[in-house]
């Protein structure tokens, strides 16, 4: 049996501070870097946590792709991606939930466990010549609530499991 390797991965979007409203972008596109296999393959997504300063606990998808995709609507407006950027792109999604939160006196926490295959194959996104590379990893996060964040309040970590 092959020895599994975890890696982890932090990010910390800046993020608008006006309140969302469900279906909007939170922040940019986000890219993660060095999460996935070398090889580009037998890696898979297994978990999502979210530190939320703000203590907000508002309901999210985090929305994954493989290339980096053209967001078609600003922050803090209805999310939108192409069917061309979606259809060449997706590779999953996690719902944090209310109920996957806790939620402390200053502060909330959420945690979800999940089992996404990322098989990035490290190509040319369409239309473009940027290579992406075979261990960059995008995502985009959506709000199903009515959060009021701070600029910095939400920071987000990944964990992906790789066969080695």
């Amino acid at each position: 049996m092959c020895p599994v390797m975890v890696v982890e991965v932090s990010d910390n979007p800046t993020i608008d501070t006006a309140a969302f409203a469900t279906g909007d972008q939170i922040g940019a596109l986000r890219a993660l870097d060095n999460l996935l296999a070398p090889d580009g393959m037998g890696s898979v997504l297994t978990k999502v946590i979210v530190i939320d300063a703000a203590k907000q606990s508002a309901v999210l998808d985090v929305v994954f792709y493989y290339l980096p995709v053209t967001l078609v609507g600003a922050e803090n407006a209805a999310a939108d991606v192409s069917d061309a950027d979606l259809a060449a792109a997706y590779c999953g999604h996690v719902n944090i939930l209310a109920a996957d939160y806790v939620i402390l006196n200053a502060n909330s926490a959420a945690m979800k466990a999940c089992r996404i295959p990322l098989k990035n194959p490290g190509r040319t996104a369409s239309g473009s010549a940027v290579f992406v590379p075979r261990h960059r990893l995008y995502y985009q996060l959506v709000s199903r609530g009515s959060p009021d964040y701070d600029a910095t309040s939400l920071t987000l970590r990944f964990t992906v499991e790789t066969q080695n």
